[in-house]
């Protein structure tokens, strides 16, 4: 456990929960990261505070530190807490998510009332990455103002994972370089609830989501000012896609490029069904 009443923990080295244990963070204890170095999960980690007295991850005197990866096959829940200057780079899988990276088949994670900003990586998923079958719950969380390298500025689910968000903010994340601002959805699954897509940016298809051979389900959901250099301002499907889109709004989104196709919703060899959805 971690205590409050010891808190500031300055981060000096790698920070490693090994497998069958779990790390215990009370409300309250911020985290600061003096040295450039990963936060590794193989065990389990239980970081929950209160609206009152959040947890918070950031940059201590480093510039920047290695996020959060959690792995292993156990559950692990973040609430009320911050993660914030992150920065995933190197080879592959250290290059995948900025402030939180969650792999691996029976690796569970919540992430409720939270906020992840101001994260990079150097290729995918600048604020999240959830893949090789991991799943990720999350209610009321913002992630916000992350950038990748590569595709997927807020949020990349990928090979078999699945992604369960409600009442969510995804907004201001950017692939300045690629596709998918807010969200990349490849070969995996997502359920999206009263969630808010809003002001992301892409340079190629898809500043809002971006969806390849997956499937995603929107209820209740605003897709709104999002921005993309080609295909899809705020959603471009293709290769096989599925997405049904329930009471949904979609406003305001723009391809740049005026001789490339769908401001709005864009579908290449895939499916969309709206349904008592605005698209404007």
């Amino acid at each position: 456990t971690w205590y409050k009443a010891n808190s500031p923990y300055r981060v000096t080295g790698t920070v490693t929960v090994p497998t069958g244990n779990t790390l215990t963070i009370q409300p309250g204890v911020d985290v600061l990261f003096d040295a450039d170095v990963q936060f590794i999960v193989q065990g389990s980690l239980h970081a929950v505070g209160t609206a009152q007295d959040s947890i918070r991850f950031v940059k201590g005197t480093a510039s920047e530190w290695g996020g959060i990866r959690i792995s292993g096959g156990d559950s692990s829940t973040i609430a009320y807490c911050r993660i914030s200057d992150g920065n995933a780079q190197g080879s592959v899988p250290d290059c995948h998510g900025g402030g939180l990276y969650v792999a691996g088949t029976g690796t569970r994670f919540g992430l409720h009332n939270s906020v992840i900003s101001a994260n990079t990586s150097s290729v995918s998923g600048g604020g999240v990455v959830v893949t090789e079958g991991g799943s990720l719950v999350s209610v009321a969380a913002e992630i916000r103002d992350n950038v990748a390298g590569g595709a997927g500025g807020g949020l990349v689910a990928a090979y078999g994972a699945n992604v369960v968000l409600s009442n969510c903010v995804v907004s201001g994340n950017s692939s300045p370089a690629n596709e998918g601002g807010g969200l990349h959805v490849y070969l995996a699954e997502g359920t999206l609830t009263n969630c808010r897509i809003t002001g992301n940016v892409a340079a190629t298809n898809s500043g809002g989501v971006r969806l390849i051979s997956s499937q995603v389900t929107f209820t209740g959901c605003l897709i709104a000012d999002n921005a993309a250099s080609s295909y899809g301002g705020g959603i471009w499907l293709s290769d096989a896609s599925a997405a049904q889109l329930t009471n949904c709004t979609i406003t305001g989104n723009m391809g740049v490029d005026a001789n490339t196709p769908a401001g709005g919703v864009g579908s290449w060899a895939s499916q969309v069904i709206l349904k008592n959805t605005i698209v404007w």
